[in-house]
């Protein structure tokens, strides 16, 4: 189960600019079958979208940064990414979208030695055909590669 809460203010900066700032909470509770328990993931995450609008073309870019606890504060991570994506509208029931961007996760355990930092490249394509007026259909593709 997931629980999520944001609380967002977004902004028209000229006729084809915008801006958003997006953040709050959010738990992820999961139940596995293997082991008994139910382990309780808290997150909280904030989000900087910035898009550029044409008539059937966009371009955005995004900073997120999040940070992750696990088990009563003893595990923490957190994550901050950058991403750019670029869309297109081919025809009225055709559009694609390909995004990339840089992530840098950092595990914050007690004590100092057991720190890790890592850094990713992200990269997607992503291709929606409409079906009607409140469905559509997507074949997405995602790589993420540790630098």
């Amino acid at each position: 189960m997931d629980y999520l809460a944001n609380l967002a203010f977004g902004r028209k900066i000229t006729g084809r600019l915008a801006f958003q700032a997006a953040g709050g909470p959010e738990q992820i509770r999961v139940t596995t079958v293997l082991e008994t328990g139910t382990f309780n993931f808290g997150r909280g995450q904030s989000m900087l979208p910035l898009t550029y609008e044409r008539r059937r073309s966009g371009i955005s870019c995004a900073f997120v940064r999040g940070l992750n606890r696990r088990f009563r504060r003893v595990f923490r991570r957190e994550k901050q990414y950058f991403e750019r994506s670029l869309r297109h509208q081919f025809t009225r029931f055709w559009s694609a979208s390909v995004n990339g961007g840089d992530a840098l996760i950092r595990t914050l355990l007690q004590p100092a030695r057991l720190r890790s930092a890592s850094t990713l490249g992200l990269l997607g394509a992503n291709v929606e055909r409409q079906l009607g007026r409140h469905a559509q259909v997507g074949f997405n593709y995602g790589l993420v590669k540790q630098k």
